[in-house]
């Protein structure tokens, strides 16, 4: 059986609509998922005992539970630092006993500011907030199950991820759509010329799916292209022909200047991200739309 953690979340939902379609599939959550016929379980990552039980009969678990908001680690970082890092190594143990093989989902942000463009796996990891130091810290535990237990485990370092799921998504894509499509200003931190990568969720889920086929390994998972804030607010607008204004408020700490992936790697096993940005903004805002939001 595949269990996911965090399986009720924006990528977790969507990557358990499409394993069912393999086989059957138990999600491991604070809350239900919002999918049919999937088997859920309430469980908090921080009681290994919980998960002791609920994967004692997995063969694969994603781990995709996590706190993941960066401006959260600002104001909580001790709650992020335990159930990022703490979590995570109850993960692992409980894979551990149940001989299970381990897919991480990590982030970009290990990286903090690139000092090559793309940025490749290879580049020192130095986060600029606490949020990525605990997906570093994260990623050396499961390395050192690797290495001192022989786990079998892939890290995937997830670009700025985006659209339509079944769980909204709460990343700048569908913020910027959203409030787009209500006529409402576009907040920007900064003066907008922050590059991020965009890499559609269904590429994502597909890069998930694939690791279990691959070498072990740590794998970007980005589209390869940098698109500055404000060009993503500016395509977003003439998309919905919406009479939003972008509106400039001071940086945030904790933010990169430039963030996109070197997807050689993962792209030398057949992996490419097919959906291009101009296709997965329109998608995504058409699911909005019909949703209703």
């Amino acid at each position: 059986m595949i269990c996911i953690t965090g399986g009720s979340g924006y990528i977790g939902s969507k990557l358990v609509e499409e394993l069912l379609k393999e086989g059957e599939v138990k999600v491991l959550d604070l809350a239900p998922p919002p999918v049919p016929h999937v088997k859920f379980t309430r469980v908090n990552v921080l009681l290994l005992d919980d998960l002791k039980v609920e994967l004692r009969d997995c063969e694969l678990v994603y781990h995709l539970a996590a706190e993941i908001k960066a401006e959260e680690s600002l104001r909580e970082p001790a709650k992020v630092v335990r159930v990022n890092v703490e979590g995570t190594l109850n993960v692992l143990e409980a894979a551990r006993l149940a001989d299970a093989s381990v897919v991480f989902a990590s982030t970009a942000a290990v990286y903090g500011e690139a000092k090559v463009v793309p940025v490749p796996e290879e580049h020192p990891l130095e986060p600029v907030n606490v949020y990525g130091a605990t997906k570093v810290a994260g990623e050396a535990l499961v390395n050192s199950y690797r290495k001192a237990f022989g786990l079998r485990a892939w890290t995937l370092r997830l670009f700025n991820v985006y659209g339509p799921s079944a769980s909204p998504s709460r990343g700048v894509v569908g913020e910027f759509l959203r409030r787009a499509l209500k006529g409402e200003p576009l907040r920007i931190y900064g003066d907008g010329r922050q590059v991020r990568d965009f890499v559609f969720v269904d590429d994502v889920v597909k890069a998930f799916k694939l690791v279990r086929e691959i070498p072990e390994g740590t794998y970007n998972v980005g589209s390869g292209r940098g698109v500055s804030i404000i060009t993503l607010a500016k395509k977003i607008i003439e998309l919905t022909g919406s009479k939003s204004e972008m509106v400039f408020l001071p940086e945030r700490p904790g933010d990169v200047r430039v963030s996109v992936a070197d997807v050689t790697k993962l792209a030398a096993f057949g992996w490419r991200p097919r959906v291009s940005l101009e296709e997965g903004l329109r998608l995504t805002a058409e699911a909005l739309k019909a949703r209703g939001t």
